[in-house]
């Protein structure tokens, strides 16, 4: 009897993915927050603030922009960046009632607190 695979394989290449979607769609915040997420996890810090930077100049009110902002120049040391971004990121959050948005808010939030210690 043979045996079912249990799972299928999952793509690895994520920021191929990436690419390939932000070639169809360059003006996607969505593919560019995708993508520095996707770098960040890679600890390529420099290349996820890009993206991020990207995302946020597309649209400047994207809460997950500026929070991936605030979360890669943390990683990468840049404190007053990181600042700056989570400032954004929880004056975004407040001006919705979203339930996502407002969990954001609260960690960028927590974040800007851990950073102004």
């Amino acid at each position: 009897m043979a045996k079912k695979k249990a799972v299928e394989e999952a793509p690895t290449d994520f920021l191929a993915a990436h690419k390939q979607e932000i070639a169809a769609h360059p003006n996607s915040t969505v593919a560019f927050v995708d993508k520095g997420w996707s770098h960040l996890s890679r600890g390529e810090y420099d290349q996820a603030l890009e993206a991020f930077e990207k995302a946020a100049a597309l649209d400047s009110r994207s809460l997950d922009a500026q929070y991936g902002l605030g979360a890669a120049a943390r990683l990468k040391g840049d404190k007053a960046r990181a600042i700056q971004a989570f400032q954004r990121a929880v004056a975004i959050s407040e001006a919705s009632t979203d339930a996502k948005v407002t969990m954001m808010g609260k960690m960028a939030r927590w974040s800007l607190r851990e950073l102004q210690k």
